[in-house]
């Protein structure tokens, strides 16, 4: 199953997350079968420290 849409596609390139592109199908299916792990504690994705 393909979650690729056009605005997602281009919301990722817009972001550039374009990496994120070529794992997508792969990390949701894995997510589907309950293989993947819990993230560990620590700052959010984008942030250099807390506010």
């Amino acid at each position: 199953m393909s979650v690729m849409t056009t605005a997602l596609r281009e919301s990722l390139k817009t972001l550039r997350l374009t990496g994120m592109l070529e794992t997508l199908d792969a990390r949701l299916t894995q997510a589907q079968k309950g293989e993947l792990g819990h993230l560990p504690p620590g700052p959010l994705p984008g942030r250099d420290h807390p506010p």
